[in-house]
C-alpha cells in the first residue's frame, strides 16, 4: 500500500542490511514530508499493517478498514489522488525493473571463472533442483556455509 501510495517502500536505508534492519525493528516514519498530503485515516491504517504479526491487521480486516471502504468512493477526497496513486504504482515497478536490471547486468559482468563457484554453490543449495531458492533454502545454504 505504501509503494503504490506514496511511490516509495515504506522502509529505505543506503544498503539492503540496514533495511531488513529498519523492517526487523519495525522503524519507519510518516512524519517525513513526503507524508504532509496523506490523511490521518490513512496513517492509522498503514500503523495498522507495519506492525508485528501479532498486531497486524487480517486481510479481511484490512479490506473492511475504514480508509480502505471510504478512501475509493466518488465522493472522497482520496478519489482526486487516483491518477497520483496509479503514477505512483507505475513508478514503484519502473524502479523495480531497474534494480533487476543492474543486477542482472551486473551478473552478466562475471567471468565464467568468477561464475563457476557461484553457480556449483546455487547448485549446492538449490536442493529441489528447480532453479530457485526458497527463503528455507537460502537460509538452510548459509547456515552450512557459515560453519564451514
Amino acid at each position: 500500500i505504501n509503494a503504490e501510495y506514496m511511490g516509495n517502500p515504506p522502509f529505505s536505508g543506503v544498503s539492503e542490511a540496514s533495511i531488513c534492519a529498519k523492517v526487523k525493528a519495525m522503524k519507519y516514519s510518516l512524519e517525513l514530508s513526503v507524508w504532509d498530503e496523506v490523511s490521518k485515516n490513512c496513517k492509522a491504517f498503514l500503523s495498522k499493517l507495519l506492525t508485528s504479526k501479532e498486531n497486524r491487521l487480517s486481510p479481511k480486516d484490512a479490506l473492511n478498514h475504514h480508509w480502505i471502504k471510504s478512501a475509493f468512493l466518488p465522493e472522497s477526497p482520496c478519489s482526486s489522488m487516483i491518477p497520483t496513486v496509479i503514477k505512483n504504482i507505475k513508478k514503484f515497478n519502473t524502479a523495480q525493473k531497474l534494480k533487476k536490471a543492474v543486477l542482472t547486468y551486473m551478473a552478466t559482468q562475471l567471468s565464467e571463472k568468477e561464475l563457476a563457484p557461484l553457480r556449483k554453490f546455487f547448485k549446492s543449495i538449490d536442493k529441489n533442483g528447480d532453479g530457485k531458492l526458497s527463503y528455507e533454502e537460502i537460509k538452510t545454504g548459509l547456515k552450512g556455509k557459515a560453519n564451514e
